[in-house]
């Protein structure tokens, strides 16, 4: 009983996740842990990665986001929203609901590892992925894998239930019923609203829709996947960022110029200048370039420059540390992850 206990009181999982199951951690916690310095200086920096994500680049592209998502909705003034400025929006709203919760669950995965604990990672740069299908075994993993074995595979997963009412059902409607099931509660999770419904239902389509084609069995091959992928994944967000689905309808017109409010604004500048920076931050954080510059640092550290290289890395993490308790006074007391009526 005193392992459950344990298992319960892993207090870094607990808000943002990952998502755990007991099996997850039963061997860690039956084995006798130990926790060397290298696994805690580790974990710290993993912590330092996950809090400037968070607080550097996610609270002032979320001020951005909100600040543009707030004005679309607004009915009663024309011309709120021009087509560029509404583009910038999704975007700052984009990277920032990757940074929050990819930044929330790398300060627990680092908090766990000083603990003396192994978690896996939750996020695997979802923005790069090949199809929507990849995007979401890229994105929340833990979520998404509770889902498929407590949802999808509970209710039956691909196999065909012999006879329904006298009836047999094969194994593809079967399993169509199942998914649809598992993507409106992956909906609801963000919260009880019409929104999210319409979220779960957005990408249920094109997940179905790459069933069928078959084309995570196609070969991966060019980027043209991922510029199907982004605006895909980018409308669904628009269901989560507002308030309602007149809102999303709404800032998805806005988008594409339909709503006679121009192309260009002077609060794009503004934005740009204040925000440009962060930006092209985020844009980094939000794909493999930055793990592969510390990969390749960290395959020098044995070469003639390693004092330097090595020297350098703890520079950049006192940076980090230092910025983050700046701009941790200034953060906002709304949550930077906020789902439509939640």
């Amino acid at each position: 009983m005193y392992k459950v206990g344990l298992f319960i009181s892993v207090f870094p999982t607990v808000l943002f996740g990952p998502i755990l199951r007991y099996t997850d951690l039963a061997e860690q916690i039956r084995l006798r842990r130990t926790t060397t310095i290298g696994a805690f200086g580790a974990g710290w920096e993993r912590l330092v990665m996950g809090s400037a994500k968070l607080v550097i680049l996610a609270v002032p592209l979320n001020a951005v986001a909100m600040s543009i998502f707030a004005n679309s909705a607004l009915r009663d003034q024309v011309g709120s929203t021009p087509m560029t400025l509404a583009w910038l929006g999704l975007l700052a709203f984009c990277l920032q609901f990757y940074l929050a919760f990819s930044g929330y669950s790398d300060m627990a995965i680092g908090l766990a590892r000083m603990f003396g604990f192994s978690l896996k990672a939750n996020f695997n740069y979802p923005y790069t992925a090949h199809s929507v299908t990849n995007f979401w075994e890229r994105w929340n993993i833990s979520l998404c894998r509770w889902c498929y074995v407590y949802v999808f595979i509970v209710l039956g997963g691909r196999r065909a239930k012999r006879v329904v009412s006298g009836r047999a059902i094969k194994p593809r409607n079967f399993a169509l019923r199942n998914y649809f099931v598992m993507w409106m509660l992956m909906g609801l999770w963000h919260g009880i609203s019409w929104n999210t419904l319409a979220f779960g239902i957005w990408f249920f389509i094109f997940v179905l829709f790459e069933w069928i084609i078959s084309l995570e069995r196609k070969e991966k091959s060019s980027w043209l996947r991922s510029l199907y992928v982004l605006p895909v994944v980018a409308v669904g967000w628009i269901f989560l960022a507002s308030q309602s689905i007149y809102d999303s309808f709404t800032y998805i017109s806005n988008l594409l110029g339909i709503n006679n409010n121009g192309f260009y604004g002077d609060m794009v500048g503004v934005y740009l200048k204040e925000c440009g920076p962060v930006i092209v931050l985020a844009v980094i954080a939000s794909t493999p370039i930055a793990s592969r510059l510390f990969g390749w640092i960290e395959q020098r550290k044995n070469g003639p420059a390693t004092y330097f290289l090595a020297m350098g890395h703890i520079l950049i993490m006192l940076v980090l540390v230092y910025f983050c308790f700046v701009y941790a006074n200034e953060m906002p007391t709304v949550p930077l992850i906020r789902f439509p009526n939640f």
